[in-house]
């Protein structure tokens, strides 16, 4: 079965590339049409296109790989498309510029590009994190796009020290995602009543990345480190019952792919304890709002991090044994509690949830520091300054 879905996808991909090549060639380009291509619609690619859509004269819209995802979105009214739809192909091939914040893929044109290493129109590269590993596929992969967005001067540097020629592409305009952490547009109650968890509690986010082999990680990784994952959700549930809070647990969608038996499993035991909560991507694909309710972030080496200090609340980051020099900023460096076993991790927990604002006094010139080297803005205004380069593209 999947050999024969595999041929019919072959065969389907080499039909739309060919009528997409005699299109191209009658085709003229509509300077002010733009493409979102991405997986979901979600992150720097969401917050982007909303904002574009404020902009009269141009003309927007967004593709993606998924079915399910595309009909989720046109339930929503988004205007929306499969990224290999031979009959959008008039469409596709007249958009002067794509935008993408997970690669190439998810543009229709990205075969014909690889084959031919030539394309007609604009690429624009968001990307979806900040780059907490030092080795990170997105340097390379801007020597395929006229730009891509970057947060402070210190990572024109970093992505240009491993990448050559592409330190002129790199525009310092912030994170789209961001804004509304800082925007004050957020409702926290409806937020909260989205999620369907309890109210009138102080939530606890725990946001671990995924077993990552550039960071020595096995894909297999338990949910947990320094106790096994059913004690420590026990301990978790004990926590929030003295505590009164709500702890939320958020994996990186990739924990899931590669632990599909596995992760199964343990949802379904974090679903059925107490004052636990999971909040997946698959139904709950915007981040931000997540954070924005959570007044502790937990997390290992995840650049979610690098999203929740812009709330100046507390961060606890697990020492899970990563080889610090494979980080861009080792543990040291960062603005938040470091712990190393489950004894220092439940202290560290139940002091922050007690007093949090002695955790931030005692971190707050870190704090200040680090922020002002990974974000040059932070004022709610990414998405008009991500817009204005865009706009410098296609005049």
């Amino acid at each position: 079965m999947k050999l024969i879905h595999n041929i019919e996808y072959v065969l389907n991909t080499s039909a739309f590339n060919c009528i997409y090549l005699l299109n191209s060639a009658i085709s003229k380009k509509d300077k002010k049409l733009i493409g979102f291509a991405n997986t979901y619609f979600n992150g720097n690619i969401k917050y982007l296109y909303e904002e574009m859509k404020k902009y009269p004269g141009l003309k927007i819209y967004f593709v993606t790989s998924q079915k399910s995802e595309l009909k989720f979105l046109q339930n929503k009214g988004v205007e929306a498309y499969y990224c290999r739809d031979t009959k959008k192909i008039p469409l596709f091939v007249k958009t002067n510029v794509w935008i993408t914040s997970h690669g190439t893929f998810c543009i229709p044109s990205h075969y014909l590009y690889k084959l031919f290493k030539k394309r007609r129109s604009k690429w624009v590269d968001t990307w979806h994190g900040i780059a907490s590993l030092k080795k990170t596929p997105r340097a390379k992969g801007l020597k395929n796009y006229d730009i891509g967005f970057v947060s402070s001067e210190y990572y024109i540097h970093y992505y240009a020290s491993q990448e050559k020629g592409i330190s002129d592409k790199l525009k310092i305009t912030g994170f789209p995602r961001t804004d509304i952490l800082l925007d004050n547009s957020l409702d926290r109650q409806k937020i909260i009543s989205d999620l369907n968890i309890t109210k009138n509690k102080k939530n606890v986010l725990y946001a671990p990345g995924w077993g990552n082999p550039d960071a020595s990680e096995n894909k297999e990784k338990s949910l947990f480190p320094f106790e096994k994952d059913e004690i420590m959700l026990d301990k978790l549930s004990k926590f929030s019952v003295v505590h009164d809070c709500n702890i939320l647990i958020r994996t990186h969608p990739n924990w899931e792919r590669d632990n599909k038996e596995y992760s199964t499993r343990l949802i379904k035991k974090i679903t059925g304890t107490k004052n636990i909560y999971y909040i997946p991507s698959s139904k709950f694909p915007v981040t931000e709002p997540i954070l924005y309710i959570s007044d502790i972030l937990i997390t290992d080496h995840s650049s979610i991090a690098d999203d929740f200090i812009l709330l100046k609340r507390p961060i606890i980051f697990m020492d899970t044994g990563i080889p610090q020099d494979l980080l861009v900023f080792p543990f040291k460096d960062r603005a938040g509690i470091v712990v190393k076993n489950k004894d220092e991790f439940m202290v560290a927990l139940n002091n922050c949830l007690i007093n949090p604002f002695e955790y931030y006094n005692n971190l707050k010139e870190k704090q200040e520091t680090f922020v002002k080297k990974i974000y040059k803005y932070s004022d709610g205004k990414s998405s008009e300054r991500c817009v204005e380069e865009i706009m410098k593209l296609i005049r």
